[in-house]
């Protein structure tokens, strides 16, 4: 899946895939699981999270589903790349 945006910062339009977006699922039996998505069917999500330990979610089992608002960046790193480092 493929989101277009528009606006900053990367000028008055740009597309990225969703799998890029970190994700948050609030289950129906309270726990909450975050990650970036990596498939999507009509009854399944998975996604993989900050540690590279894949969940599959079942779509009947998901309450709630957002975006992060924070990025799945450390704060910090990116101050501390060079500008070649950050482009990859």
């Amino acid at each position: 899946m493929r989101i277009d945006f528009y606006g900053p910062p990367l000028g008055p339009q740009f597309t990225t895939d969703i799998c890029l977006i970190p994700q948050c699922f609030l289950r129906e039996d309270g726990t909450v699981i975050s990650g970036f998505v990596i498939s999507e069917s009509g009854r399944q999500i998975s996604l993989r999270n900050s540690l590279s330990q894949t969940h599959v979610i079942s779509r009947d089992q998901i309450e709630e589903r957002s975006r992060q608002k924070t990025s799945a960046m450390p704060e910090g790193l990116a101050g501390s790349l060079q500008p070649k480092q950050r482009a990859y």
